[in-house]
């Protein structure tokens, strides 16, 4: 969980009521994808591979194993944040390190922790907001 925090005053009830109607909300929007949206998520997979020249050389097999691996590392992430990675990727490459520098790779695709990385900074805005506010309301009053 977060960090221990304190809170110089107690939340008020419209506050804390405030707080976890926010963290309601931004709680769809850092979950796993749903059995519902896996569809999306192969679609999006299957577009972002096919943007990469070395990936036209894979099998039908290859190919359908290789998405069925980034499925599967990839369940604990909102389809919306694979989605929109998997778009950037398809259109701007992604940055790996080679050798101590970063390299802008536009033939090969992600690996799936490379994909989770993009994944993860997309969906971070929310994951942050989400965090902060369980912070605070779990955030003790000083005495």
């Amino acid at each position: 969980m977060g960090k221990s925090r304190c809170l110089r005053r107690a939340l008020t009830v419209e506050e804390r009521s405030a707080l976890e109607r926010r963290k309601n909300e931004l709680l769809p929007w850092i979950v796993g994808y749903s059995a519902s949206e896996e569809d999306d998520v192969i679609i999006a997979l299957t577009k972002m591979f096919s943007a990469f020249p070395q990936y036209a050389s894979k099998s039908g097999h290859g190919a359908a194993a290789q998405v069925k691996l980034m499925i599967e590392a990839l369940q604990s992430y909102p389809a919306w944040a694979i989605a929109k990675a998997c778009g950037k990727i398809a259109r701007e490459g992604y940055v790996r390190v080679d050798t101590d520098q970063y390299v802008r790779e536009t033939h090969w695709p992600p690996s799936a922790p490379e994909l989770i990385e993009v994944v993860r900074g997309c969906a971070t805005l929310y994951k942050d907001q989400y965090d902060s506010a369980t912070d605070l309301l779990e955030a003790e009053v000083e005495a």
